[in-house]
């Protein structure tokens, strides 16, 4: 979609930026009938906070799904990096 490759992978987009950006897990993507527009079936993460240093976002888990119409991503849609550092926390860095 817009030259973007999506999967299900450890696909993290934004899907809101409001004080701190709200990151998603990509865990489905479908169709509807007659639709060419895809709906996403997400896990959102909770953001802890900025880390200046390093200039990327930490980030934990939650059980909340979302399921999101494509064409109402108004954020940045390219996929963000998610890495787990020495210190047992979850950062993603990204385009914001």
């Amino acid at each position: 979609m817009k030259d973007t490759s999506y999967t299900t992978k450890q696909r993290i987009i934004i899907i809101d930026v409001k004080d701190m950006p709200v990151f998603v897990i990509i865990k489905y993507i479908f169709f509807k009938l007659r639709c060419d527009i895809p709906f996403l079936i997400c896990q959102r993460l909770s953001t802890i906070g900025f880390n200046e240093h390093l200039q990327i976002y930490e980030i934990k888990n939650c059980d909340e799904l979302l399921c999101i119409s494509f064409d109402n991503l108004l954020i940045e849609q390219s996929p963000c990096v998610c890495s787990t550092m020495s210190d047992g926390c979850t950062y993603v860095s990204c385009n914001v």
